[in-house]
């Protein structure tokens, strides 16, 4: 009877904060390590480990699901937390990934309205997916002097101020909108305006982006705004505040060296011998 009355607000909890793309699966063993409580973290590890996924994704899995247990347990529905015997998987540092200019600029050029506006955001600002369905008109402080983008709900809550690309502004000039979501649905008989799901601007720009014939995910141009920055002001510092990182070790993936560079750099080690 306990489970009749958790179960369905459970979902609606886990829902909320687990990505769409993650919640069905993550639900389906919560739901079901919780209506049977003889069960172990045996199934969690055999779920995880299941080879449809990368290490990325499973060490990314993990770490919902200790959130969802750590919910559990604050709410009384479970006294244990059966993930705590579960290592996390080791990742590794993965090579940065930027489009080449001329692919940004195609992907740019293809896209109309919303997608515009969308792909402006990722490549000119380095917004998240997750801060793209987020962002709200009066973010967007058109000022003479310096207009900027205040991403007020960034990853880890953290708040920034990036300067705003022309390039953006004149994507926005398609978007008479004065306040409220850039990029919102409307939920429900009372048309209840909400803003769109990150996973929804995840599958549209990858989408986008295959039609350009760009074989590239929208967070990749991130890392290209993150490369073009670093690249064109050398300061770490500076790459790490617009990107919104916490640390700059999360940065250097971001900013990505040119072997060019590197060859320069290499042909000037003289160390005097013949």
């Amino acid at each position: 009877s306990r489970c009749e009355r958790v179960v369905p607000t459970l979902r609606g909890e886990v829902e909320s904060w687990i990505p769409h793309e993650y919640a069905s699966g993550i639900y389906k063993v919560g739901y079901a390590l919780i209506t049977e409580p003889d069960e172990d973290h045996d199934t969690l590890r055999e779920w995880l480990m299941r080879p449809t996924i990368g290490i990325d994704a499973r060490a990314h899995e993990l770490s919902q699901l200790r959130q969802f247990y750590k919910w559990c347990q604050t709410f009384g529905y479970r006294d244990d937390e059966p993930t705590a015997k579960i290592p996390r998987p080791r990742t590794f540092r993965r090579l940065p990934r930027p489009l080449t200019e001329a692919d940004v600029k195609v992907a740019l050029e293809q896209a109309t309205g919303k997608m515009r506006l969308m792909v402006a955001l990722m490549a000119y600002a380095g917004l998240r997916a997750g801060e793209v369905a987020r962002i709200r008109r009066e973010e967007i402080v058109d000022t003479p002097d310096l207009p900027v983008i205040l991403v007020a709900d960034g990853k880890g809550g953290r708040q920034r101020i990036i300067p705003c690309h022309q390039a953006i502004l004149d994507a926005l000039a398609d978007h008479p909108l004065q306040s409220g979501w850039l990029f919102p649905k409307v939920i429900g008989p009372g048309a209840h305006r909400e803003h769109i799901h990150p996973a929804h601007v995840t599958h549209t720009v990858a989408a986008h982006l295959r039609a350009c014939g760009i074989d590239a995910t929208g967070h990749q141009l991130r890392h290209t705004f993150g490369t073009l920055v670093y690249r064109h002001t050398k300061d770490l510092r500076t790459t790490q505040e617009v990107l919104g990182h916490a640390s700059p070790v999360t940065t250097a993936g971001y900013a990505a060296w040119t072997p060019a560079a590197a060859a320069r750099g290499i042909r000037k080690i003289d160390y005097g011998a013949a």
